[in-house]
């Protein structure tokens, strides 16, 4: 599942459990929350991710950094191509 649809999915699931139905514009508002929310997460993971790996690797520092360098790009084009799909 990518992004748009989980988003969509959540924000469904949101509009099931509230007394009235959203409208297209509370819908949008709801989703660019939703959305942010779950970048702003994967961010987090990656950055907690990387500094576990150079926590995990002291005595090979050189590939731990390596690691958390790919880390990081692979983040960065995964948060870029997300919002590509906005």
């Amino acid at each position: 599942m990518d992004l748009r649809q989980t988003v969509e999915s959540v924000v469904q699931e949101i509009g099931k459990v509230l007394p009235t139905p959203l409208d297209a514009e509370q819908t949008g508002k709801v989703s660019e929350i939703v959305e942010k929310a779950l970048v702003e997460v994967m961010r987090d993971l990656a950055k907690h991710h990387s500094g576990v790996v150079q926590e995990c690797c002291p005595p090979d520092q050189d590939l731990a950094h390596k690691i958390a360098r790919e880390i990081a790009q692979k983040n960065d084009a995964l948060i870029a191509n997300l919002t590509g799909l906005r």
